[in-house]
């Protein structure tokens, strides 16, 4: 396969946004590029086995109803999945964009140190006793617990990274650092919360993976998409009291949000399940608000930083938000449902397949590759995994057709979807290696 044409472009990462291309900024790259690696190499390791390969096998062994994981309980496989999807897939990739981008979004050299392995060591120790201790113990086993104390204090060392290189610093534009330092705090509680209530661990599992969505992930996505969407796509973004409250209004709807599916698993009481729509409602405000407020319903303007071939990820990857929004939260708003279900479960892999890991490939298909000066391996590949992803999460809507009263041909036809989405991994995965590969020797053939 012919690697792809370098591109001509590079972002403007710079802390006021203009291009910086002299050799410092260069230098500067290739350092946070090598930091950023290790995380990146563990976030694709867990998604390529705990993460999407059990998490096929699983949803393979429910549609086909033949076992395919063996003595392996249904309940625990679950839960080891999400572990290795939200912890070790997702926070571990966001911490290598951050440990990446940061340093040249607020001017200011990131100085390696302890509190970097720490986050690489504690969350990646974390996520895997998680996993396995669930596959192990079930799902409020000592080894789930044991896990959440490594995930706190890589968390924790995280968020104290972000704050020291942010604090002082002038980030453009002001709201991308709020987003994301609230991130890293719903990240913090995500994995700390859980030690308060060792007894209760089971029942907090719901609310772990709530919260670490629209918490930890939706924060961070919105804190990125500020400074992406309008270089990539030429979008206008606001700035005014109406960004700055939507920021407001998204927290406030994660914490209700997050206490209605404390209440409905049996966390807390049951009459407070009623947060939850009021939960819901705002974060179905916050997000329709913020895509109208990032300029995604607004007329387009001079593209700064073009991202050819990856522009569909970031469009599509808003209509699944949509989605997720309007089957998840829009929805326990207006009829007071409980979240669970087939519905709940198609919307939450609209936001995980459709919303999180679409904007994830996109985005580092084209900054990873440029940020270590080296042109991606393959377009083509990068286009057979936009289409493989978004089929993914299309036929998983099949489970929720057929609750609604479809034929059970929509259910096995959603079998599918598990290998599919499985298959954009390792495409993706793929793809950045032998961006890396071909760059490498490209660089000694110069030498």
């Amino acid at each position: 396969m012919q690697p792809a044409k370098p591109q001509q472009s590079r972002e403007p990462e710079g802390p006021g946004g203009a291009a910086e291309n002299g050799p410092k900024v260069d230098a500067v790259m290739r350092a946070t590029a090598r930091r950023a690696a290790w995380f990146f190499l563990w976030s694709l390791a867990f998604a390529l086995t705990l993460g999407t390969t059990l998490g096929t096998l699983l949803w393979l062994s429910l549609t086909w109803q033949k076992n395919l994981v063996g003595s392996l309980p249904i309940a625990a496989a679950r839960v080891a999945h999400g572990y290795a999807q939200l912890f070790g897939f997702t926070a571990l990739f966001v911490c290598g964009v951050a440990y990446h981008v940061l340093p040249r979004l607020s001017g200011r050299p990131w100085q390696q140190g302890p509190i970097d392995r720490i986050a690489l060591v504690g969350l990646a120790t974390g996520t895997a006793v998680g996993a396995v201790g669930a596959l192990l113990q079930g799902t409020g086993g000592v080894a789930v617990l044991l896990a959440h104390g490594a995930l706190f204090l890589g968390a924790a060392a995280f968020t104290w990274s972000v704050a020291t290189q942010l604090r002082g610093s002038a980030v453009q534009p002001p709201l991308l650092s709020a987003y994301v330092q609230m991130g890293c705090w719903w990240l913090v509680a995500t994995a700390g919360v859980p030690l308060l209530f060792p007894d209760l661990l089971a029942q907090a599992q719901p609310v772990v993976w709530e919260a670490a969505l629209w918490g930890f992930v939706a924060n961070w996505i919105y804190g990125m998409s500020l400074r992406i969407l309008p270089a990539s796509l030429g979008l206008q973004r606001s700035n005014g009291p109406a960004a700055r409250a939507l920021c407001a209004t998204h927290q406030l709807g994660v914490l209700l949000w997050c206490l209605g599916i404390a209440a409905t698993s049996g966390w807390i009481a049951r009459e407070a399940s009623f947060l939850g729509r009021w939960g819901g409602l705002m974060l179905a405000a916050a997000g329709f608000g913020f895509i109208h407020e990032v300029g995604l319903l607004r007329g387009r303007g001079p593209v700064t930083h073009a991202m050819p071939g990856t522009e569909k990820f970031l469009w599509t990857a808003y209509l699944w938000l949509a989605l997720a929004l309007a089957l998840g939260p829009v929805a326990v708003a207006v009829t007071g449902s409980a979240f669970v279900g087939p519905r709940a479960d198609f919307a939450r892999h609209a936001f995980t397949l459709g919303f999180l890991t679409q904007m994830i490939f996109g985005v580092s298909m084209r900054v990873l590759p440029t940020a270590a000066g080296i042109p991606i391996w393959s377009n083509r590949l990068r286009d057979y995994t936009y289409g493989l992803l978004n089929a993914g999460a299309l036929l998983r809507a099949g489970e929720a057709i057929t609750a609604w009263g479809g034929s059970m041909a929509w259910y096995r036809w959603s079998a599918l979807s598990g290998p599919v989405a499985w298959a954009a991994f390792v495409l993706f995965a793929l793809n950045l290696i032998m961006s890396v590969r071909h760059g490498q020797r490209a660089t000694r053939d110069q030498a």
